[in-house]
């Protein structure tokens, strides 16, 4: 009995490593790989632009978010999704309606109704909202629209990928933990 409560011990032990291990793994290869495309789409970080620095925060934020905090609210895939698009809609309308409104007023309009609409759509994602704010900011075209797109599949593939690697395991953690409280039970 000792040495198969050793052997579930330190099979324990090993999914608590590995679950931290794979979840920080993937956030840092889901940046560096944003960093690679706002690098290609001529959108450097290192230049300082602005848009790509906010783009990249964000996308920084929401990766932190989605692999090493999957279990809270807002790193569901779903509320991902829905409010990034909300926020970059709304932040290509704000750019637009700059020439009309002025800067400052579109910031204050366009930033209330983001965050009014991603609770309204149970959209909860903050990082998001720097996404409406670069892209009003920076007056951005299609080409952001569709990074913005690919970073987000990108994200979530790479948080499929999560899923299966992680969370199945740590359902053979929890298994391992209530077999080890069965067999101390036995002995009280």
């Amino acid at each position: 009995m000792q040495k198969r409560k050793s052997i579930d011990g330190l099979r324990l032990e090993t999914h608590r490593i590995r679950n931290s291990i794979v979840p920080a793994l993937l956030t840092a290869l889901s940046i560096g790989v944003v960093a690679y495309m706002l690098s290609v789409a001529s959108l450097d970080i290192r230049a300082h632009t602005g848009l790509s620095v906010l783009i990249f925060a964000s996308f920084a934020s929401s990766a932190f978010l989605l692999f090493m905090l999957p279990r809270s609210k807002t790193a569901r895939p779903a509320r991902f999704v829905k409010s990034y698009i909300i926020a970059a809609l709304l932040g290509y309308l704000g750019a637009l309606s700059i020439a009309v409104i002025g800067e400052y007023a579109a910031i204050i309009i366009i930033i209330f109704v983001v965050a009014m609409l991603l609770p309204l759509f149970d959209a909860g994602h903050p990082p998001a909202v720097g996404i409406a704010f670069a892209f009003m900011l920076f007056g951005v075209g299609y080409a952001e629209l569709v990074l913005v797109a690919l970073g987000i599949a990108l994200l979530l593939a790479m948080r499929l990928l999560l899923e299966r690697a992680v969370y199945i395991i740590e359902e053979d953690v929890e298994s391992i933990g209530r077999r080890e409280r069965r067999g101390a039970d036995r002995y009280k």
